[in-house]
């Protein structure tokens, strides 16, 4: 009798088990996320995973795709970010490719909703700065996860060997043009041999260019505004912008090898402080011509169409929490 009331109890524990594993499994979110392939592992090993085991209702999948760039074709660029926030719940952004434009044309959620109901966050846990980087119309259209700042970045040695003094906030386009001069290496036929200077992205060609010219103050409430190019330090700087690159001295010579151990960057500070392989030398810092700093800001965005954006944002708040995800954005 007793036997018989064993069995009975292990037989109805598994009845139990068999109808509750079906429910459980199926009570899992599965969300994704969009991610360049290069940095696809480090995502995977720095966020993806951590995240799963601390919330095991949620499952992430990880869709590669890269970011696509704008080629002054409108149309077509919207088309083609239209076809690329519907690869995933959740996207990789930053300042440069998170626009007004596509935030107008309905791609993405406005996270204030979720902030405002979400008890736990602290605005104040974040730089002003980097988290204001994502706000305009009223809303907040992503949560900054990383960022680095833009600024020149030089070789103490070279400068020395060169005679030049060291790069600050009173530099003007003239001292920028002699020393890249100063600092180049020419061939027979006065092309640029060995580059002096170099830049690591369009944003800073555009940080250090706005730089040199005194303009560029950012203002978010200017999206509908008319570019102002009257400013006569703007056309100066254009052309002689334009005649440095004709002569070479911002073009990278065709070696076939880029040289990691240039003497002067306009780039992150990723590239001064991080442990880059070939670069054998010491770097410095100093700010942009006029005591600049053009902010880069690494953000997670919610594709408007998904299906799960409480999901989402969890892993969006656990991934602005983490120190180690930095590293997946390349951010110093």
């Amino acid at each position: 009798m007793v036997l018989a009331k064993r069995v009975l109890g292990v037989m109805t524990l598994l009845i139990l088990l068999i109808s509750v594993l079906p429910t459980t499994a199926q009570s899992q979110v599965v969300i994704s996320v969009a991610v360049p392939e290069f940095v696809e592992a480090l995502v995977k090993d720095n966020l993806i995973t951590p995240f799963e085991a601390e919330n095991p209702d949620i499952k992430v999948n990880i869709v590669t795709a890269d970011i696509p760039n704008y080629d002054n074709d409108t149309e077509a660029y919207l088309n083609t970010m239209q076809e690329y926030v519907s690869t995933a719940d959740l996207l990789l952004v930053n300042e440069a490719n998170l626009t007004p434009v596509l935030t107008r044309a309905g791609f993405f959620l406005d996270l204030n909703p979720l902030i405002r109901s979400d008890i736990e966050i602290n605005v104040d846990d974040f730089y002003p700065q980097m988290w204001q980087s994502f706000q305009w119309d009223g809303s907040q259209w992503a949560i900054p996860v990383a960022g680095d700042l833009t600024v020149l970045i030089y070789v103490p040695e070279s400068f020395d060997a060169a005679g030049l003094t060291y790069p600050d906030e009173f530099w003007t386009l003239t001292d920028f043009e002699n020393a890249i001069r100063a600092l180049s290496e020419f061939d027979e036929e006065g092309k640029v041999s060995k580059a002096g200077y170099a830049e690591f992205s369009a944003t800073a060609t555009t940080s250090i260019l706005l730089s040199l010219a005194g303009v560029g103050t950012y203002d978010p409430n200017q999206f509908e505004g008319v570019p102002d190019f009257s400013s006569p330090n703007l056309e100066t700087a254009l052309i002689d912008w334009r005649e440095l690159q004709e002569t070479g001295l911002l073009i990278p010579p065709d070696t076939g090898e880029f040289d990691l151990n240039v003497p002067l960057i306009t780039g992150q500070t990723l590239f001064a402080t991080a442990n880059i392989p070939g670069v054998t030398v010491d770097r410095a810092l100093a700010p942009l011509p006029g005591g600049r700093a053009a902010l880069n800001v690494n953000g997670v965005a919610i594709s408007a169409g998904s299906q799960y954006p409480e999901a989402a944002y969890r892993l969006i708040k656990y991934a602005s929490n983490s120190a180690t995800v930095t590293t997946a954005f390349l951010s110093a």
